[in-house]
């Protein structure tokens, strides 16, 4: 077998005998199924016939060594084949015991890097109430979490359910948990799995995905070492969260906004993908209110173009008469842009839709730091150092992630890093009625 612990931390391993099938065929195995901190699942196969790469898995079924029912499935793939073992990675493992469960039951979610405080702490998040709290040695592996940039299990949720036919609601709930604490703590807070247990403790099913997690990085939007701001914070921002997701598909925002945080890459890359999260805000926010488009759709406007561009080259020849005329018509073809929604103007109607207040300046420098990023991949040389405007994209965006949350608590601005941690927290301002 493979000495799995050389390739990184493991969180769950299963041993076993079952059956791999694939498209049109099956082989006899025995396996070792692991998980790593990261997410992935890999499950080692000693088949009982050649198989050849060009085989595609389909699944992995079988006992463990302790006689539970195992099942792995999700987009099987080999990684690796050699003689009659074979390295699969996949994207979901379901353990069971085969008992009938009954009520209630316990859901405990293993979660990635999130740093608790508090031993636990109580939440109300929709129409369950919620305990996350510390795993053992979380002070240790917090400590090796961000020493090294890495990902691990930190802490526990725990949910009470009425019954196993929850499940999937219940699953829902911390899927959106866990994406409030990632924008809160500015980097990816995921779930890898769950075990599901009578209230004594009895197993009655355990569940390992294959979720996407993110390093550590410093730069929280809220002071997340204060139990009672993460409290605030997740109670009142769920209440809007799929109203949310509905309007401005804020899910995809929220990734993409704690993504760009991650040290690995220049700066200019960093904050130009911050930009796009304001371009997807943008595109929401002009489709959800019928504005992609100023004057006619795209597809009527673009049909009769040719007369708008033969009398704005008309004009542009009469008035640079001595210009190439390539150059000019080069020119006319931009009338087509006569119809886009400006970025300037749409930015503006979305501070104000979602209440946050935000004077023009502010927006114009955005704008500026926007198009500098977008058509030079530099940052313009006006308004101070890479970090400072990286700082700025980030908070600003930041606030408007948290005003469509209806968040009017407070949050570090990072553009006052140097002037110490209490200039950093600054209370939203929010409109009134927003």
């Amino acid at each position: 077998m493979i000495n799995w612990s050389d390739y990184g931390k493991l969180v769950a391993v299963y041993r076993g005998d079952g059956q791999l099938r694939f498209s049109g065929d099956k082989a006899n195995c025995s396996f070792e199924l692991v998980q790593f901190t990261n997410g992935n699942l890999f499950a080692l196969c000693q088949v009982s016939k050649s198989i050849g790469l060009e085989q595609t898995p389909v699944e992995l079924t079988g006992k463990t060594e302790d006689g539970r029912n195992l099942t792995f499935s999700g987009k099987l793939r080999i990684t690796h084949l050699e003689a009659d073992k074979i390295v699969v990675l996949g994207q979901f493992v379901t353990v069971s015991d085969g008992l009938s469960a009954g009520a209630p039951n316990r859901f405990t979610f293993g979660v990635t890097n999130m740093f608790l405080p508090a031993r636990q702490l109580s939440l109300e998040v929709g129409d369950h109430a919620i305990v996350i709290r510390r795993v053992s040695k979380h002070s240790e592996i917090v400590r090796a979490v961000k020493a090294s940039n890495g990902t691990d299990v930190t802490c526990e949720i725990l949910v009470q359910a009425d019954s196993t036919s929850d499940r999937e609601a219940i699953k829902k709930t911390i899927d959106d948990l866990c994406l409030l604490l990632t924008l809160a703590f500015g980097y990816r807070v995921a779930w890898l799995y769950y075990h599901l247990t009578t209230l004594e403790e009895q197993p009655i099913e355990s569940f390992h995905g294959n979720a996407i997690t993110g390093r550590f990085v410093c730069l929280p939007l809220i002071d997340v070492r204060s139990p009672p701001q993460i409290t605030r914070f997740v109670e009142a921002a769920y209440e809007h969260l799929q109203k949310a997701e509905e309007y401005w598909e804020l899910r995809k925002a929220v990734d993409a906004y704690t993504d760009a945080k991650a040290e690995g890459v220049f700066l200019e890359a960093r904050a130009l993908q911050l930009v796009v999260v304001m371009e997807h805000l943008r595109s929401r926010y002009l489709v959800q209110e019928q504005k992609t488009f100023i004057l006619q759709p795209p597809e009527v406007f673009d049909r009769s173009i040719e007369p708008f561009r033969k009398a704005v080259l008309g004009i542009l020849a009469y008035e640079y008469p001595d210009v190439d005329q390539d150059r000019l018509a080069m020119m006319a073809s931009h009338v087509q842009g006569l119809n886009w929604y400006p970025f300037s103007c749409a930015l503006s109607e979305i501070c104000v839709s979602v209440g946050l207040s935000v004077n023009s300046r502010e927006r114009r420098r955005f704008v500026n730091i926007r198009n500098g990023l977008v058509h030079q991949f530099a940052f313009p040389s006006d308004y101070g150092t890479p970090w400072d405007q990286f700082s700025f994209v980030m908070t600003f965006i930041g606030k408007v992630l948290l005003a469509i949350l209806k968040y009017d608590g407070v949050y570090f601005d990072w553009t006052k890093l140097d002037q110490g941690e209490g200039k950093m927290k600054v209370r939203l301002k929010l409109t009134a009625g927003s």
